[in-house]
Formats: C-alpha cells, sequence, structure tokens
C-alpha cells in the first residue's frame, strides 16, 4: 500500500502544444534580427500566470529545471530545454527568506530559517520515503484490535494493514483480515478489523504494509544561516546560525555530527565524490571526508569569505573579501596561484572550458587562465558570466535595459552587442548552449545556439515525464485527502470547539486542583470555592447523599495520556 510507447512526432507535437499553452503575444525581450546577430534562435516564450501585483524576484538555473521565484514566495518550475511549465507551488510563507533551491539526484531543497522544504524535481509533489510496516495484534476487543506498532515505526491513521498468521513452518499465512488505523500513539495504535475470510484476527497475529510515508518538509535543530544540500545516502548538509555545520539523517532526522565555523558561514557547502569543502567568516577552507568525518586540508585566507567556492575534478576556486582569487588544488589543498583585485570579491567565480570568469567590482568580468591564473581579459562594461558556446563567450552588460554581449572566447573582443528590449534577469548554460531572459512580469525567453544539436526524444521525454511511480503517489496522496476530508469535522468551528475542549486544562489557572465543590473538612481560615453555596443548597435537597460525584466521564475514545509516556529518542538515535 501506498500513501499519499510513444513516437517522436507525438513527443514533439505534445511538447508543442504545452508550450503553446503559455506562449505570450507580447513583443519578444530580444528581436530576431538581434537573436541572429548573437549566432542564436529563439526556441521558446512564455508568460508566467502571476497573480495581481506578484512579481519574479530571483531567477536560479539547475540542470534542466529553471526556478522562478515571486514575491509572494511561489515557485514556477519550468523545463528549460521546452520551456514547459512543469509545476508550481508555494514554498515559503510571505516574508520569509528562501535559500537555495539545491538539487540532489531526485529532489529539489528549498532552504528557510527553520525548515527545509523537498519537492521531486519533475513533479513539485512531497518527497516520499518507502517503508515496511511490520508488527503485531496486541488485543483484539470486539471489532478493534491494538497493535504493536504507532508513531515512531511509521504508521498514519487511515493506514490499512493485512492481517496474517504465523504457521508451523515459520511462514505467514494468506491475509486473515484486515485493519484500517483510526488513533495512533507514539508506539501502539487502534485499528478497525475487516474481515477476509473465517478466521478471526487473535492476539499474536502479524499485521503488516508497504507505505511512503510523505516528506514535504524536514525541521531543523538550529536555524539556517545558508542553504542545505543533500547526497545520495540521505545525508542532508547546512550551516547554522550557532556556528557549526550539522549533518542530519533527512528522513529520519536525527544528527550525524556537527562541526564547529568560526564566525559561521552563510555559503553552500560544495560536495566532490565523498569530500565536501566549506568556508566560513574567519577565511578558512576545509575539505574533508563526509562520511568518515575525516579531515583532508584546511586552507586560510585573510579575509571572510562570502561568495560560494567553485569545485571541479583539479581546482578549488575561491573568491575572499581579502581581495584575492585562489586556485587550489582540490586534493591535496595546496595554493596554486593567487591574484588580486582592487575590490573586495563578492561573487563566486565561473570555472568553464579551461577559463575562470571573475566578476569583481569596478572592474567588469575578468577572464582567467586556471592553470596560471594569468589575466587573459576584461571587459568593464559587463556584469554576469553566461555561457560558452565554442568560441564565443556570452556576457551581460549594464543597464536598466542590459545589452547582451557576444565575445571572443581567446581576446575578450566584442563580436555582437545586443540591447534587451525589457529589463530582465538573465541566466546561461553552457552545455545546452542556451540563455534565458525572464522579466519581473512574468515573461520569459530562450535563445539557443544556430549550431546546437537538436532536441532529443529523452529530452522530450523529460519535458513530459509522468512516470508510474509519480502517477501512484499523486492518486495516493489525492486518496489520501480525500479520506481525511471525509472523516474531518464538520466545519472548521466544530473542529476549533473540539480542540479547546481537548486542551481545556492548558488554560486553566490550576489543572491539579480538585473540581469538588463539597466543602472541605477540618484547617483553618479557609475560603469558600466557588460554587459552594449552590452545592450546599443542592445537598440539602438530598440529604441522604453524603458525597458529590466529580461532574463528567471521560471519553471511551480518549486515552490515559500518562499510559504513553514517550521514550527516549537518544538511545534509538545512536
Amino acid at each position: 500500500m501506498k500513501r499519499r510507447g510513444s513516437s517522436i512526432t507525438w513527443l514533439i507535437a505534445s511538447a508543442g502544444l504545452f508550450a503553446a499553452l503559455c506562449t505570450s503575444v507580447s513583443a519578444e525581450i530580444v528581436a530576431r534580427s538581434g537573436a541572429k546577430q548573437l549566432d542564436m534562435q529563439r526556441t521558446w516564450h512564455t508568460q508566467l500566470p502571476l497573480n495581481g501585483d506578484e512579481t519574479i524576484e530571483r531567477a536560479v538555473l539547475l540542470d534542466d529545471n529553471l526556478y522562478l521565484l515571486t514575491s509572494r514566495n511561489a515557485v514556477f518550475t519550468l523545463h528549460a530545454p521546452t520551456g514547459v511549465l512543469r509545476w508550481v507551488k508555494p514554498v515559503a510563507e510571505e516574508g520569509q527568506v528562501i535559500r537555495g533551491p539545491t538539487h540532489s539526484e531526485n529532489y529539489a531543497f528549498f532552504t528557510t530559517t527553520g525548515e527545509v522544504r523537498v519537492m521531486h524535481r519533475h513533479s513539485g509533489l512531497a518527497a516520499g520515503e518507502p517503508r515496511h510496516l511490520e508488527g503485531v495484534i496486541i488485543e483484539v476487543v470486539g471489532q478493534s484490535a491494538r497493535l504493536s506498532i504507532g508513531d515512531r515505526h511509521g504508521v498514519r491513521g487511515g493506514d490499512v494493514l493485512e492481517v496474517r498468521r504465523r504457521e508451523k513452518n515459520n511462514q505467514l499465512s494468506e491475509p486473515l483480515a484486515t485493519v484500517e488505523v483510526t488513533s495512533v500513539k507514539s508506539r501502539e495504535s487502534l485499528g478497525r478489523i475487516t474481515r477476509i475470510g473465517n478466521n478471526r484476527p487473535a492476539s499474536g497475529d502479524v499485521v503488516t504494509a508497504d507505505v511512503v510515508l510523505p516528506l514535504a518538509e524536514v525541521r531543523l535543530p538550529h536555524a539556517a544561516s545558508g542553504p542545505a544540500v543533500v547526497d545520495n545516502q540521505n545525508r542532508l548538509y547546512f550551516a547554522a546560525a550557532n556556528q557549526r555545520l550539522f549533518s542530519i539523517d533527512l528522513l529520519g532526522g536525527f544528527e550525524h555530527y556537527q562541526l564547529l565555523t568560526p564566525r559561521g558561514m552563510t555559503i553552500m557547502p560544495m560536495m566532490h565524490g565523498d569530500d565536501m569543502y566549506i568556508a566560513d567568516r574567519e577565511g578558512t577552507v576545509t575539505s574533508f571526508d563526509r562520511l568518515a568525518f575525516r579531515p583532508n586540508w584546511e586552507f586560510k585566507t585573510e579575509g571572510p569569505i562570502f561568495a560560494d567556492l567553485a569545485v571541479s575534478d583539479d581546482y578549488v576556486l575561491i573568491a575572499s573579501s581579502d581581495r584575492s582569487l585562489y586556485c587550489l588544488d582540490r586534493r591535496s589543498g595546496k595554493r596554486l596561484w593567487r591574484n588580486r583585485f582592487d575590490k573586495p570579491l563578492m561573487k563566486s567565480p565561473v570555472l568553464e572550458g579551461g577559463r575562470v570568469y571573475m566578476n569583481v567590482d569596478g572592474e567588469g568580468v575578468v577572464a582567467l587562465d586556471v592553470t596560471t591564473g594569468d589575466i587573459l581579459w576584461r571587459r568593464a562594461d559587463a556584469s554576469q558570466f553566461l555561457a560558452r558556446v565554442k568560441d564565443a563567450v556570452y556576457l551581460v552588460a549594464n543597464g536598466d535595459y542590459p545589452n547582451l554581449l557576444c565575445v571572443d572566447a581567446d581576446s575578450g573582443k566584442v563580436k555582437a552587442d545586443v540591447v534587451c528590449q525589457a529589463p530582465v534577469m538573465t541566466q546561461g548554460s553552457s552545455s545546452d548552449e542556451a540563455l534565458y531572459l525572464i522579466s519581473s512580469l512574468g515573461e520569459v525567453e530562450s535563445l539557443r545556439h544556430k549550431s546546437a544539436p537538436r532536441l532529443t526524444k529523452e529530452t522530450l521525454a523529460a519535458a513530459l515525464r509522468n512516470n508510474e511511480l509519480l502517477k501512484a503517489r499523486s492518486r495516493l496522496l489525492a486518496k489520501q485527502q480525500a479520506e481525511k476530508q471525509a472523516k474531518a469535522p464538520a466545519t472548521l468551528e466544530d473542529e476549533a470547539v473540539a480542540r479547546r475542549k481537548r486542551l481545556q486544562w492548558l488554560f486553566e489557572d490550576d489543572w491539579l486542583a480538585s473540581k469538588s465543590t463539597v466543602k472541605p473538612v477540618g484547617g483553618s481560615g479557609l475560603i469558600e470555592p466557588a460554587g459552594a453555596q449552590e452545592a450546599d443548597d443542592a445537598v440539602a435537597e438530598d440529604e441522604g447523599e453524603a458525597d458529590i460525584e466529580d461532574e463528567g466521564e471521560e471519553d471511551d475514545d480518549e486515552w490515559d495520556d500518562e499510559e504513553w509516556e514517550e521514550d527516549d529518542w537518544e538511545e534509538e538515535d545512536e
């Protein structure tokens, strides 16, 4: 139980239809003649359906997803090669700061101060943890069964478990019945029995189910100061405001370890193989084996580091506020070269095709040789590196209506200069040979190099990806939501009244005090309790009644909290 072959022609037609549904009739951001000067051609143009005064605030290109974050903290996710809108979702409350996103193999992660939102990259569905549940029936009373597994084991209300009997050969029989869970506590649960055969379930019978636990968000043990990343072992790493780097389990939430980072860090941890690379605001760069928690090397700069590191197979590039760009050997941490500039370096370097592109305040974009650190050329009129395609480099020039520059990769000489027809944010991909232009009003346009290879069948299939796992999970989530709504109170008001009744004791002045209104026996300086006179009058009507019983009876469906004390998590985590 889970919780909540077509031809290339069909794929092209479908992708074209999806893109056409959201194609704007407004003017192009870059004119066709301008795209031709850049050796580019427009591949798609989209108008996002923003609400009211909502605007696009930030754009991030990761793998084949283009994430567009809005002023209301919603995210529009486009398949970058085709422009197909994959999913739209709010990822945080308005006003919260969102760091990231970052990617793992299947999921996207959006970090806020106290949590990390986890969504499938292709569908936007909440992440899920497959889990096999197995327990036994403790006792059967009528049509109800008490089970030995609960919330700690992954049981949720509405789950349906099969009841089987262990036979003499230690094998499990065919299902005797099913149990639908109605109430869940930490280590036990209650359920309603539905019999399948003639045999009646009994104590000791085994209950099993295969479920997928939804994981929409991960609560962090401390406030995050930078974006979180996740490896393929489902370990989540994040920098915290208490000047530490934490490694916690994505699914279980328990802590693997923490590492002191003097003065804290605000940048994203970088991974390469089993190694992790971090930099703090004291100017120290550290490499360590993230699985064995064993240090590799440490390197100190002369100023705080606020820009993400760039890590490749051979190099680690560090942009420091000490006005220097450093290049280290990735394996040994040995400094290979250092290049000084006139201003602190606050943006991350980009390593592409044996060249390093660095955006320096007041100096524009500087191109350096990665092996020697020699400066090859500067473009003072440029403010951002976008992509390198063959022998051309694409840059963004300063201005309210930015210019797109195509310059020679070796000399930096301008080959084409095209002005955008609207204020835009820009992203680029060297691997896809594409540029992406995004206006704050939701217009998005893609330009692709004229010699770029055609989109493959696999690329188009990825744009329309809706595999069986996602289909099943979507149906499951819809079913769970429907069941939840069917069992919910008739109105929100009824639910609020029920909640106040359950928690009423929290708001009483002294919830340990007796509720009896009988006059105390003995003592001195006694104060008449509220309602004592009314109680005396009631007693006087029936002098044969010696005691007044407390009013109200416990709800039979409620469990005694004292019988369900939580065990300490420490031993389990260890």
